[in-house]
């Protein structure tokens, strides 16, 4: 099942780095208006990306806080490796089909790793795939270099494939043909009254908050050289001149990073190839 659904979106791959993996996974549900704009690429897409623990793919928002200032988790734990997603005709996403791709580890057999099929809501799983969508549909993709030549050996052989994984373009996605993430930080903008005074400033811990796609959020307009051609939030900025509109993702942040995390903030663990105890 899995091969197969890597077969149908081999041509729409598309690959999340590590830094931005946990964000992706737990990105917070999406706008109405997010929702109706969502479109894919193709008939078929598959999302790519390190382990993310299940557990925090699943969380609460209290939850999701108290387990994001760690760094690992439990080897047996299951864990998030993406997933794939079906779009209609119109390249709308079918929300009747969604698959997460999973990994855990068994006592006996290993690491494994399988497709989970799962409903577009709400929920933990719901969120994922709707947040993959949103990348899929707002974000930027850098696409892969056209593969190196084999310029001597025996085609296929292991000297042959350690040399081309030498060369630049290799490393830069083109034996894998995957897309690759190109996120820049969005641009700056007012920091929210409600962030930094009133009943912020009164709390006793900080807190986290989760990664979300804004919508209607202004973007500057570039020119050539990747200059603002004007101000996109101060006066004189105009849209369709200076800026336009558009949805932005947003990583998660720290709020009120001057403040300790409360106590009880668990730890979030990196995953292991074998089971270990905690």
């Amino acid at each position: 099942m899995t091969t197969t659904a890597a077969y149908l979106a081999m041509d729409h791959t598309h690959f999340i780095p590590e830094d931005l993996a946990l964000d992706v996974t737990t990105t917070a549900a999406l706008s109405t208006g997010n929702r109706a704009a969502l479109r894919l690429p193709g008939p078929w897409a598959m999302v790519l990306h390190e382990p993310v623990p299940l557990t925090t793919v699943q969380a609460d928002d209290d939850e999701l806080e108290a387990l994001l200032d760690g760094e690992q988790v439990p080897g047996s734990s299951h864990a998030v490796l993406g997933g794939v997603l079906a779009a209609h005709p119109d390249h709308t996403v079918d929300t009747t089909l969604g698959l997460i791709l999973m990994t855990s580890v068994h006592p006996e057999r290993g690491r494994l790793r399988y497709l989970q099929p799962a409903l577009y809501g709400d929920h933990g799983a719901g969120r994922l795939l709707y947040s993959y969508a949103a990348q899929l549909a707002f974000a930027k993709w850098r696409q892969p270099p056209a593969p190196p030549i084999q310029e001597r050996g025996k085609p296929g052989s292991s000297k042959a494939l350690k040399r081309l994984a030498k060369h630049p373009d290799a490393r830069a996605g083109a034996l894998h043909r995957m897309n690759l993430l190109d996120y820049t930080p969005p641009p700056a903008e007012p920091t929210p009254a409600s962030e930094t005074s009133g009943a912020g400033a009164e709390r006793e811990y900080g807190t986290w908050r989760r990664a979300s796609w804004t919508e209607n959020t202004r973007l500057g307009i570039r020119d050539e050289h990747g200059n603002l051609v004007g101000p996109v939030y101060k006066d004189g900025a105009v849209e369709g001149q200076t800026y336009v509109r558009g949805s932005v993702f947003r990583p998660r942040s720290r709020i009120r990073p001057d403040l300790p995390l409360r106590p009880d903030t668990r730890t979030v663990y990196r995953l292991l190839d074998a089971p270990t105890a905690p």
